[in-house]
């Protein structure tokens, strides 16, 4: 895969729909989808899971709403399993599933911000279960 940066956005429209101080960059709506598809994403370890030997969570998002989820099981650091998650966005959010049968309606929404090749998933808590939700923080690798 080549490395694609973040779209440009027109320095009007910039201002208005998204960059925020330090140079960081808050997509929305097509924003979204243009800042992930075909990437791939390394998510970061607390230094306690790396200092165990845990391997990093990563996700690559494509174009038919699909993304493939490597995730970390808690009792199992060192290894990661592939699982597929559907992904949607609405208006300046972006929202994500592992079920199938729910994709598009009910899902965990995030704001996301980027920085060159950082970027941060800020988890929007909207209901009493969004307790157990995290944002995550990664790195593109692609």
């Amino acid at each position: 895969m080549k490395h694609r940066s973040v779209p440009a956005a027109p320095a009007a429209v910039a201002v208005l729909a998204g960059c925020l101080p330090g140079g960081t960059f808050q997509p929305h709506g097509n924003e979204i989808a243009e800042a992930l598809v075909d990437r791939r994403v390394v998510y970061s370890l607390s230094e306690k899971l790396r200092a165990e030997g845990g391997k990093p969570e990563e996700q690559v998002w494509h174009a038919d709403g699909t993304a493939t989820y490597r995730w970390r099981p808690l009792l199992r650091p060192e290894r990661t399993y592939p699982r597929t998650h559907y992904w949607w966005t609405e208006g300046n959010r972006y929202c994500e599933t592992p079920l199938a049968e729910k994709r598009g309606t009910d899902g965990r929404c995030y704001y996301l911000r980027i920085n060159g090749d950082s970027i941060v998933f800020e988890v929007i808590t909207e209901g009493m279960f969004d307790i157990f939700a995290v944002s995550r923080v990664g790195r593109f690798v692609d």
